[in-house]
């Protein structure tokens, strides 16, 4: 099975935001779309990194830091790891096994 298969079939949408957008605006848009991540990016619509879940937690576990004030941007993992529509499951699987990551883009 193919990557591109099991999009098709998924009710799932993309979800973005722009590193400047408030990290608690974004937590109610994941939560709003019931969505673990966001694919950042810049205003000429070019990917500039993720925001999962795990980047917020982490980013406010580590440090004191206001939820009012931080952005998207000083969260975010910068390094994405992307799959071809083409790409099989199970290379799929294997790529996220290898980099323990929970999302692909």
């Amino acid at each position: 099975m193919l990557v591109e298969e099991l999009l098709h079939h998924s009710p799932l949408r993309l979800v973005t935001a722009a590193p400047q957008t408030l990290v608690s605006e974004t937590a109610q848009r994941m939560a709003h779309y019931n969505i673990g991540f966001v694919v950042v990016m810049d205003d000429d619509d070019k990917v500039v990194g993720v925001l999962s879940e795990r980047d917020i937690v982490k980013g406010f576990g580590d440090e004191e830091k206001s939820i009012e004030e931080t952005v998207v941007g000083d969260l975010m993992t910068e390094s994405v790891i992307s799959v071809s529509p083409t790409a099989s499951v199970i290379d799929t699987v294997h790529i996220m096994n290898t980099h323990s990551i929970r999302h692909l883009l």
